[in-house]
C-alpha cells in the first residue's frame, strides 16, 4: 500500500486493522486454540476484497504470452496460437511464472480447481494436459467461471440447461402464489429470484440459437 501511495496515518490504520489478528477452527463442541494470522486478509470482512485486489494487482505486470482476466481469487488466462504445440510451450511458460510469483507472494495455486480448455472448430486429441513442475494442468470440456458454464464449442447448452433448473421452480412457486399476493409483490420476487438469472451475463449466452433454449428447455422437463 505504501509502494501505491498510501502513508502517513492511513497507513497506520491499515497497519493497525491488519496487526495482531488471531483465528481458530471449531467443529460441533470443539474448539482449537488460537493462532496469530501472519498474512493474508479477515476473511468475510468488507475490506477483505479491496485489500487482497491491492496485493495481487502487480500479477498484471508479468510478461506473459496470456491475457490475465482477474476476479477476486479467481484468475484466468486466455492464450492463442496457431497451433497446438506453441500453445502448449506459450501457456507452459506463463503457468511457470505465474507459479513463481505466488511463491514469492506466499499465495498457493490449486491445481485440483484449476484446468483448461480449448476453443476452435479443430480438435486437439493430443494436447490433454500441460505440465508445470511436479503438477499437471488437465484438460476440461467444460468448466464454471463465475457462474458461468462454458463448453469448448461456446454452445452455451450447460448453462441454458443451468438457469432453466434454477427459474423452473421459481416459476412454479410463483404460480401458486398468484391468488396470494398482488402484481407488485409478484414482480419483486420475479425480478429477485427470475430475471436476475436470465438477465446475469445473457449479452454472452442469451446469443445462442433458439434451437439450443427450446432443446434445454425440453430436457429439463425430461428431468423433471
Amino acid at each position: 500500500m505504501y509502494l501505491l501511495g498510501v502513508s502517513g496515518s492511513i497507513l497506520s490504520w491499515f497497519e493497525s486493522y491488519l496487526s495482531d489478528r488471531q483465528q481458530f477452527v471449531k467443529i460441533n463442541e470443539s474448539v482449537s486454540g488460537k493462532k496469530i494470522i501472519s498474512h493474508g486478509v479477515p476473511q468475510g470482512s468488507i475490506l477483505g476484497p479491496i485489500l487482497f485486489f491491492i496485493y495481487v494487482n502487480d500479477i498484471m505486470e508479468l510478461k506473459l504470452n496470456s491475457t490475465v482476466y482477474l476476479f477476486a481469487d479467481d484468475t484466468a488466462l486466455v492464450c492463442s496460437a496457431d497451433n497446438y504445440m506453441h500453445l502448449q510451450y506459450f501457456l507452459s511458460e506463463d503457468l511457470q511464472k505465474l507459479s513463481k510469483w505466488m511463491y514469492e507472494n506466499r499465495l498457493t495455486m490449486n491445481w485440483d480447481k484449476s484446468s483448461f480448455m480449448l476453443f476452435g472448430n479443430d480438435e486437439y486429441p493430443v494436447l490433454q494436459s500441460i505440465e508445470v513442475g511436479n503438477s499437471r494442468l488437465n484438460r476440461a470440456k467444460s468448466v464454471k467461471y463465475l457462474d458461468l458454464h462454458i463448453d469448448e464449442k461456446l454452445t452455451w447448452v450447460q448453462h441454458i440447461n443451468h438457469v432453466v433448473n434454477k427459474i423452473r421452480p421459481m416459476s412454479f412457486i410463483l404460480f401458486k402464489l398468484r391468488n396470494f399476493l398482488n402484481r407488485e409483490q409478484l414482480l419483486q420476487l420475479y425480478y429477485a429470484y427470475v430475471h436476475s438469472r436470465l438477465s446475469y451475463l445473457c449479452i454472452v449466452w442469451g446469443r445462442s440459437s433458439k434451437k439450443r433454449f427450446k432443446k434445454g428447455a425440453c430436457l429439463t422437463e425430461e428431468n423433471s
